[in-house]
Parts: structure tokens; sequence; C-alpha cells
């Protein structure tokens, strides 16, 4: 029986897995992270699977991060789910709502 979750064995630490529900969506993330990234794609069970390895540079998450959240928003997604270090994300190109302030009765 097949999982929702990206990819049923634990990753290594320096992959980030994209889900994409279209493999054209999936094709656009993938031509755009490279040459930068080494990607693949794989397809599951609800869509395709993009799988990135981040670089050696301790700083190499937010611009891959930065370059994926531009195929959200040129594609017009509304979130697209990551997992990295075993923890699934959503990556939104809007923020998330912010929490209700209740303001002090005077």
């Amino acid at each position: 029986m097949e999982s929702d979750h990206l990819l049923y064995d634990p990753l290594p630490y320096d992959v980030v897995l994209f889900d994409a529900p279209t493999y054209a969506t999936a094709e656009r993330l993938a031509t755009l992270l490279e040459p930068e990234w080494t990607s693949w794609i794989e397809p599951r069970r609800l869509g395709w699977t993009v799988g990135t390895e981040l670089r050696a540079d301790a700083h190499d998450l937010a611009p891959l991060l930065e370059r994926a959240l531009k195929v959200v928003t040129e594609l017009e997604l509304d979130d697209v789910r990551i997992e990295l270090d075993g923890r699934s994300y959503s990556l939104s190109p809007r923020p998330a709502a912010s929490p209700v302030r209740r303001s002090a009765v005077t």
C-alpha cells in the first residue's frame, strides 16, 4: 500500500523533495533548479516528486527555496509541499495568516 508521504525510506539530510501536482509542474521546477542543483523527477500516487540535492555550501537552502517559490508563483499554485530533514513544510507565495490580536479593553 502506497503512502501519501513523498518518499518511503529515510532521506539523507542533503536532499529536499518538492511535491508537484503534474508532470509539467515537476519538469518546470527541475528545469529551473538545474544546473545549480542536481534534480530528478519521480512519479508518486497523487502526482510527482522533484528531488534536489543541496550543495556543500551551508547557505544553499535559501536560494533553492527562492528559486522553487518562483515556480510556485509563476504557475499560480496555492502552495507546494516540501520535505526536508524528515519534516514536511508548505512553500507558498502568500504569507501565512497572522494570528488574531485582541485589543486591550480600556
